[in-house]
C-alpha cells in the first residue's frame, strides 16, 4: 500500500505552470486532467499581494 493511501488519500493534485511540461508528472504516474482558472487571493474586503504567479495553471491528478 502507497503510504498516501495508508494515509486515507485517495487522490493527490498538483497544479504546475503550463511552460512546465509534465514529463516527470507522468513518469510518476499522474494523469493530465485539463487547465485549471488562474487568478489573484486578493478581493476587496481582503487585500492580499500576490506572490506566486496568477496566470493559467494545468491540472495533474494522481489516484491512489
Amino acid at each position: 500500500m502507497r503510504p498516501e493511501a495508508a494515509m486515507g488519500y485517495h487522490h493527490l493534485l498538483t497544479y504546475p505552470q503550463p511552460d512546465e511540461g509534465g514529463a516527470s508528472l507522468r513518469g510518476a504516474g499522474f494523469t493530465f486532467i485539463g487547465e485549471a482558472g488562474g487568478d489573484s487571493w486578493s478581493r476587496g474586503a481582503r487585500p492580499r499581494s500576490d506572490r506566486t504567479p496568477t496566470g493559467r495553471k494545468y491540472r495533474w491528478e494522481l489516484r491512489v
